[in-house]
């Protein structure tokens, strides 16, 4: 389990990022010749990963990852929403042969990662319409379809109305709207559904974990060998829940 916690740059991270700036410059200004939007930090940040990556006109980047060009529709984010394929954040999740349930898939960055490291198959599912339109988008330009299965979905007990102030936090008041026309499932329905059996379990859905961990039964939580989650508020009852199921529960606070 991990949290969000951002922290105060020291005196010598500031000197890393100036360095940073001048090392990525020559990626950047060809960029820009070719007329690409971006703040200066988001196209430094993305060419530190990437250095021979490219940006597109069409809000696409491309890189290579694991042997494999890979294409990324980003839309209304920043180039870095393809971060994760090099910034180390699920390194220690053990999915080379192994079933994947996503929750939380955003833009389907995760599946695809997951996908290209071995995963024989990723479930993944998303609450936000804008974001699940783009992840479709993004398994279809890397040809992953038949890996891959992501839906238009929220996993919560009960649906989550559009006037919930966490979800305020974390969506415009456009897609929050849409939340009442997605479907919803609990985390026992899914795992019963697809019969998850050893399966690792992904869950970032920034506030609403609590939820879906309150809920779910103990013998779904023992049908995965590995869960890997997001917390925002403390860990509250969480590593209760999991260490009963029989999980040794590690938390860390500061991603890297």
């Amino acid at each position: 389990m991990k949290s969000l916690n951002k922290p105060n740059r020291t005196p010598l991270q500031k000197i890393k990022r100036i360095v940073l700036y001048i090392l990525t410059f020559p990626q950047i200004f060809i960029h820009k010749l070719r007329g690409i939007e971006g703040s200066y930090d988001d196209l430094a940040t993305f060419f530190r990963y990437f250095p021979l990556g490219k940006i597109n006109k069409d809000k696409t980047i491309s890189f290579w990852f694991k042997g494999r060009k890979v294409r990324f529709f980003y839309g209304h984010q920043s180039p870095m929403a393809g971060g994760i394929f090099m910034n180390g954040e699920y390194d220690i999740v053990p999915v080379k042969h192994k079933v994947v349930v996503d929750i939380g898939a955003a833009l389907g960055d995760t599946a695809i990662y997951f996908a290209l490291k071995g995963a024989i198959r990723v479930y993944g599912y998303e609450l936000n319409k804008r974001h699940f339109d783009i992840a479709q988008k993004n398994l279809e330009l890397n040809e992953l379809q038949h890996l891959i299965s992501i839906e238009y979905c929220g996993i919560a007990k009960n649906r989550i109305n559009s006037a919930n102030p966490v979800l305020g936090a974390l969506m415009s008041s456009e897609d929050a709207k849409q939340v009442g026309e997605a479907n919803y499932k609990t985390l026992d329905s899914i795992a019963t559904e697809n019969n998850f059996t050893d399966a690792v379990l992904k869950i970032d859905v920034d506030g609403f974990e609590y939820e879906i961990i309150d809920s779910v039964s103990q013998e779904t939580l023992r049908r995965f060998e590995y869960i890997f989650m997001e917390y925002h508020y403390g860990t509250q009852r969480i590593e209760k829940i999991l260490s009963e199921a029989g999980f040794d529960v590690t938390k860390t606070e500061i991603t890297k």
